[in-house]
C-alpha cells in the first residue's frame, strides 16, 4: 500500500476519533460536577419548574433539564445544569423552512441576587436569559474544572 495512503489513513483515523470522543469526554466531565452535589427528588422538581416557566420568557431559546445539582464556586452556591439548550435557526436556502436545533450543555440557574456577581465573573459565566426571579448563564466547564480540582491550602501548626 502507498505510505501517503497509510498516513492519510491514519490522519482520518485520527480525526474521526477526536470527533466521537471529545464530546464524550466533554459530556463525563461536566456530569462529574453535576453529580458531586446531585439535586434529587422535590428539590429537582423545584428546578424543572423554574427552568419550565423560564422558557415561558425566554424567546430565544429553550432549556432542558437532565440532571442537576449544586457546586461551590469562588464562594457563591450555584446550580448547576446539564440539559438541553434549544434555539430556533433561520430558514436554510437548501430547503426553505425554519427548524430548531438543540445541544446538551452546562448552565447554571441563579437568583436575582447573583446576576451581578455572575456578570463580575464573565470569564466562566455568559448570560443566556436575564429575568426576576431566576436567571440562566452558560458555564465554561474547564474554568469550573479547574476551580474544583485546585488544591486547598494547607493548615499550618504553630
Amino acid at each position: 500500500m502507498n505510505p501517503s495512503l497509510q498516513i492519510l489513513g491514519l490522519v482520518f483515523l485520527f480525526v474521526l476519533a477526536f470527533g466521537i470522543i471529545r464530546p464524550l469526554w466533554f459530556r463525563r466531565r461536566a456530569l462529574s460536577l453535576v453529580l458531586a452535589d446531585e439535586i434529587t427528588g422535590t428539590k429537582f422538581a423545584e428546578v424543572c419548574h423554574t427552568v419550565a416557566a423560564i422558557n415561558e420568557s425566554c424567546s430565544e431559546y429553550t432549556f432542558g433539564v437532565i440532571r442537576a445539582g449544586t457546586f461551590q464556586f469562588r464562594e457563591q452556591r450555584l446550580i448547576l445544569i446539564w440539559g438541553a439548550i434549544g434555539a430556533w435557526t433561520a430558514a436554510q436556502p437548501e430547503n426553505l423552512t425554519a427548524g430548531r436545533s438543540s445541544s446538551n450543555a452546562l448552565f447554571a440557574l441563579v437568583e436575582a441576587g447573583q446576576v451581578d456577581w455572575m456578570k463580575a465573573h464573565s470569564d466562566v459565566f455568559s448570560p443566556l436569559f436575564l429575568g426576576r426571579p431566576y436567571s440562566l448563564f452558560g458555564a465554561k466547564l474547564s474554568a469550573l474544572m479547574f476551580s474544583n480540582t485546585a488544591p486547598e491550602p494547607t493548615p499550618t501548626t504553630p
